[in-house]
C-alpha cells in the first residue's frame, strides 16, 4: 500500500514528470527509501507560506495549491522562505 503522498505525487508525474519550477525530469524514491537526490520527486506548495492568499478557496476546482517540485527546487524555496522570516522577525523584533 503507498501513502496519500506517494499516490499524488504518482498522478502528477503520469501528467507530467517534470519539476514545475525548473522543468528537471524528476523520479520517485524506491518504497522505503530515504536517500534524496536532486532529482528526487517532491511535493512543494505552489504559494508561499507569506502568502495570504495561499488559505483563500480555490478559484477554481481544477486549481492546485501543491505541485511536483524536484528536492533541490523545494529545498532553495524553503530556505529562502526562512531567510525571508527571519528577515520579518528581526524587523518586528527592531533588531534589524
Amino acid at each position: 500500500m503507498c501513502s496519500k503522498a506517494r499516490a499524488w505525487k504518482i498522478r502528477r508525474m503520469q501528467e507530467s514528470p517534470y519539476c514545475h519550477w525548473c522543468r528537471r525530469r524528476v523520479y520517485l524514491l524506491p518504497t522505503g527509501s530515504t536517500q534524496q537526490r536532486d532529482d528526487t520527486a517532491t511535493l512543494d506548495h505552489l504559494r508561499s507560506r507569506f502568502d495570504a492568499s495561499r488559505h483563500e478557496p480555490l478559484q477554481i476546482p481544477q486549481e492546485r495549491r501543491r505541485v511536483l517540485a524536484c528536492f533541490r527546487c523545494n529545498q532553495l524555496r524553503g530556505q529562502r522562505e526562512v531567510r525571508q522570516e527571519n528577515v520579518l522577525r528581526n524587523r518586528v523584533s527592531g533588531e534589524e
